[in-house]
This record gives C-alpha cells, structure tokens and sequence, in this order.
C-alpha cells in the first residue's frame, strides 16, 4: 500500500515537473526572446516600418498634442512607413491637421475608415476593406521601395470587446459572469472569420509582403497562426528582445501588436518602444528587400 502511494506522488510530481518544463518551452518559444541575435547593423537598402494602434489620439489632453508626440517619435526613431490604427479624426484633429503635422517626414499619406498608412515612399495602389457587421477594417498598400514592389497589409481586428463589458457588469447590481465568457468567445470567432479574408488576399498578393497591425490577438491563437502561415515570418520571433508585450493592460507582457513580413525580405531589427503614447505600444522594425 505505502509503495502504491510513494509511486502515484512520484508520478504526480513527474507531471508536474514536465508541465512546468514545457510551459516554459512553450513560453521561451512564443513570449519570450533572450536576445535580438547577434544585433546585425541594418543593411543599405533597408527601411524601418513602425505600427501603432493610436487609441484616437487620447492619450493627452488634447488629440493634437497627442498625434505630436506621436511625430516626434516616428521622427526621433527614423522610420519611413508608419501604419496607425484607431486613428478617428475629427473637429480638434482634422485630416487636414494631421496632414500637416506629419507631411514633412512622409509625403505621402492615406487615410481612410479607421486607418492611415504615411508613407517616405509611393503608394501606387490600395484597397480598403471593412469588415461586415464591425468597426474594423484591414487594407493593403502597394508601397515602391527602391526597385521593388511591397504589399503592405496594415490590420485591426475586431476587439476583445472586455473593456465594454466590465464597464456594464460594473453597473449592475447581480453580476454575470457568463456575459463576459459569450462576449469573449464571440469576438474570437469574429477575429478568426476575419483573419481568414486578409489570409486569402495574402496568399493571392502579386508582390511580397509586410503584414502590421492589432490583432487583438496573443501568438498562441487561432488568429495569429492563420496570418503567420509557413512563408510568413515574425519580426520579433527572429529579432525581439524580452516579452515584446505590446498591450499596456496586463503588466505589460501581452503582445498583441505584430510586423511580420514573407521570405522574401529580411528583418535586421525590431523594437517594442516604451513611450507613453497610447494604452498600445508602438513596434518598429527594420526590413530589407531581398
């Protein structure tokens, strides 16, 4: 009897010892990066892609003080493409506000729906697409760098739709737990059916392509590996540091903001930057054209 016991502690303490194991495999593989590689200086030819869900430039009191800070950090970190989400322009922060404040750095600008792509170099075809029964939208972009042709793929899926929901649960006497659970899953389901659009048109580019944007999804989901297909790399996987946490809820280490990019490009750099711009971080990263 006391041998049967010693043996059914040992074998839980195995489990135990191999779930902790492979948690931490498991989080080393897609959370955590030791270092960026060997630090290999940008090749001539490159350029540095940021992205940034811009939570309607209210970080500040004012919108327009809010987007010139924004400018001041896509100008202090050089970057030549800049993808926004989340952008909502109106009386205090027109479009013709926001043109100016960052024409000089990218002359070239679109802005549509809840998205602007600013540009260094030409944009000589796009489409937008917004996604049936929501607020979100994707687009993509054909961007002439040097001699080459790149599809930009700049994303907001839908989102976790949380915040909605506590701030109702917060004003009912008799809470529910389980609205938070459906609203939970029902958004997931809406982000996968979404992901499955901008994987198709992906997979039908002419061009090689550079994929940012929010996901409002973590690398371990559904969404994530549908975009992050065999040819499709991730910036941070090959040259991110620590946790890359994107999303300044949960202590910082959720990464929900991505720049990926396919075969046909290398990325020598990518940085998750802690200015205080927005509730997201904004990620830049330093491509080149093969």
């Amino acid at each position: 009897m006391r041998l049967r016991q010693f043996s059914l502690l040992n074998t839980l303490i195995l489990l135990i010892l191999f779930s902790a194991i492979g948690f931490a495999i498991y989080y080393a593989t897609y959370f955590w990066r030791p270092s960026n590689h060997g630090k290999e200086v940008p090749a001539e030819g490159s350029f540095k892609i940021a992205s940034l869900n811009v939570g309607g430039f209210r970080h500040l009191v004012e919108p327009v003080e809010t987007a010139n800070l924004i400018q001041y950090i896509a100008r202090e970190n050089k970057v030549d493409i800049f993808c926004m989400q989340e952008i909502y322009l109106g009386k205090e922060l027109t479009p013709e506000i926001f043109r100016n404040l960052f024409k000089k750095q990218f002359p070239y600008i679109v802005i549509e729906d809840d998205e602007a792509i600013l540009s260094r170099f030409p944009i000589m075809d796009r489409k937008q697409k917004a996604f049936d029964n929501s607020d979100n939208s994707y687009s993509w972009n054909d961007v002439i760098v040097g001699s080459d042709t790149l599809r930009l793929f700049n994303i907001h899926f839908q989102t976790t739709g949380l915040h909605s929901v506590q701030k109702v649960m917060n004003t009912r006497k008799k809470k529910d737990p389980s609205m938070l659970a459906s609203v939970t899953f029902h958004n997931g389901e809406v982000r996968k059916y979404q992901a499955h659009l901008v994987q198709k048109d992906i997979y039908t580019s002419p061009h090689k392509c550079v994929i940012v944007g929010d996901f409002n999804a973590i690398p371990l989901s559904k969404v994530y590996r549908m975009i992050k297909a065999d040819n499709i790399r991730d910036c941070f996987m090959e040259k991110g540091v620590g946790t890359g946490g994107s999303f300044r809820g949960a202590y910082d280490i959720v990464r929900i903001d991505y720049i990926m990019h396919d075969e046909g490009i290398t990325c020598y750099d990518y940085k998750t930057l802690d200015d205080y711009l927005s509730d997201h971080k904004m990620v830049t990263a330093t491509l080149k054209v093969n």
